[in-house]
């Protein structure tokens, strides 16, 4: 007797996903800010001066942290020095990334299960944990996966119609 493949609706993934994510990292949101995410929260405070590293203003083209208060700020303009905001950010962020990896796995496989195991790993923190503890790189490395993703798929839309479209 053949088994039949359960294929859950796509809301129920989408709902699954943000559940694990959710349940690996709501404990951050008790996080406060640690290591160098102190000289990040000055920095967020005196965004025009120059501090340490971080160079001066908002993107220093001389400074090797350029681009990472781009993602820091606002959140610091809506909720101040409020360390939750930051690390809820990063959960909304890394839940983003877990379904561009579904998305990835999705279409290189061709498999809905496969793409959902792929997501459910990716989203259990086993690779991200060191990234969303950080509030100073968390952003700023999960949209470089997120946008990776989409190079990647980019390149294999490229790949399969010959063409750029």
């Amino acid at each position: 007797m053949k088994r039949k493949a359960l294929i859950f609706p796509l809301k129920w993934i989408l709902l699954s996903i943000f559940l694990v994510v959710f349940l690996a990292y709501y404990r951050t949101l008790g996080m406060y800010v640690w290591q160098d995410d102190h000289a990040t929260m000055f920095k967020l405070q005196h965004l025009e001066e120059s501090a340490g590293h971080f160079g001066t203003g908002i993107y220093d083209r001389s400074s090797a942290y350029r681009g990472v208060f781009i993602l820091l700020a606002p959140i610091y303009y809506l909720f101040g020095n409020e360390p939750a905001a930051f690390y809820l950010a990063g959960i909304i962020a890394y839940f983003l990334a877990a379904l561009a990896v579904y998305l990835l796995a999705k279409t290189l496989t061709d498999n809905k299960r496969i793409a959902f195991i792929s997501s459910i790993v990716f989203a259990s923190g086993y690779i991200g944990a060191e990234t969303l503890w950080r509030m100073t790189n968390s952003l700023h490395t999960i949209h470089t996966i997120i946008f990776l993703c989409f190079s990647l798929l980019t390149y294999k839309k490229f790949i399969d119609s010959n063409k750029i479209s």
